[in-house]
């Protein structure tokens, strides 16, 4: 299962969406696609990405319900429904961010919900749930892992200091090195570590982890 042209050209119009000064009701979908390609080339890390996030993770995402925790403006909803989940959940403080996401979904088959809110907030419960490079934006990164109602978890993370914890920050907040083995330990309670990927991106790592009960 491969990217196509079509993929492609999905991923740079909801980034268009969400970067420059369009609004699909100004420009929809069905319009966009009979315009002529431009000259920005698809990059290869997402080619990668998509591989090790969703390819090869397809045994636990397709015919399966699946929560996506901070979907950000929701590119990659598209990528889940290429692998046929049952039903998909998406989720996102920003509203800004769900208002391309609803439109996002409205253009898959899959069934897709979009809700504006904090996953503290939020019931996070399903047989699957992501968590894609988002999770140093919690004020306390344990209290959502805790949260966790699911039979396997991804969770794609810097393992550095690039998001750790700042003077004026909340001293809850987790990323880093000292931080991320915490989280890592934290989770090693509740879930077994399946696999383990550090290839894709420096001081990134993709973690599927199992539920244990």
């Amino acid at each position: 299962m491969e990217f196509q042209k079509i993929d492609k050209k999905m991923f740079e119009y909801l980034g268009h969406l969400y970067y420059g000064p369009v609004d699909y009701k100004d420009l929809p979908w069905e319009e966009y696609i009979t315009q002529p390609d431009s000259d920005w080339k698809f990059p290869i890390v997402q080619l990668e990405y998509w591989k090790k996030v969703f390819l090869e993770n397809i045994d636990i995402i397709a015919y399966k319900t699946v929560l996506d925790i901070g979907c950000w403006y929701g590119n990659k909803i598209p990528w889940f429904d290429k692998l046929q989940p049952t039903s998909l959940t998406c989720i996102d403080p920003v509203p800004n961010h769900i208002y391309i996401s609803e439109y996002a979904s409205s253009l898959v088959k899959t069934p897709t919900t979009c809700v504006t809110t904090k996953a503290e907030d939020y019931p996070l419960v399903a047989h699957t749930i992501t968590m894609l490079s988002m999770n140093h934006n919690f004020d306390d990164e344990l209290a959502v892992y805790d949260k966790l109602q699911c039979k396997y978890f991804i969770l794609d993370t810097w393992n550095d200091q690039k998001y750790a914890t700042s003077p004026g920050k909340q001293s809850g907040r987790l990323a880093g090195s000292t931080h991320y083995a915490q989280a890592r330990d934290f989770l090693d309670k509740k879930f077994t570590l399946e696999n383990e990927d550090t290839s894709l991106i420096p001081n990134r790592v993709i973690l599927r982890y199992k539920n244990k009960d």
